[in-house]
C-alpha cells in the first residue's frame, strides 16, 4: 500500500509537469495566452509563499533548537509537486472561467 502511495506522489506531479510543459509550448490566441499568464502568475505567487513558509519555519526551528539540521524537511521534489498541482488547478480554473 505504501509503495502505491509513493509511486503516486512521484508519478502524479511528473505527469502534471509534462502537461504543463505541453500547454506552455502551444501557440495560441490572446485569450489562451491570458489564461496561461494568469495560471503562471498564481503558481508563482503560491510557490513563493510555500517556499517562504518553509524558510521561516526552518529559521524558527533552528533558533529554538540549534542542533537541528537546516533544510532537513524541505524537499525540492515536494516544491515541484506543489507547483505542478497548483498550476494544473489554476489552469483548469481559468480555462473554465474564460472559456478556453
Amino acid at each position: 500500500m505504501l509503495d502505491i502511495i509513493l509511486i503516486l506522489i512521484v508519478v502524479v506531479p511528473l505527469v502534471l509537469n509534462i502537461l504543463m510543459l505541453v500547454s506552455l509550448s502551444k501557440q495560441a490566441d490572446e485569450r489562451s495566452a491570458r489564461i496561461k499568464e494568469r495560471a503562471t502568475w498564481v503558481t508563482f505567487i503560491a510557490s513563493n509563499g510555500f517556499a517562504a513558509y518553509h524558510v521561516i519555519k526552518m529559521f524558527v526551528e533552528s533558533f529554538n533548537n540549534p542542533t537541528i539540521t537546516p533544510y532537513a524537511d524541505f524537499s525540492p521534489l515536494l516544491l515541484l509537486g506543489f507547483m505542478s498541482i497548483c498550476y494544473f488547478c489554476s489552469l483548469l480554473y481559468y480555462k473554465r472561467k474564460f472559456g478556453g
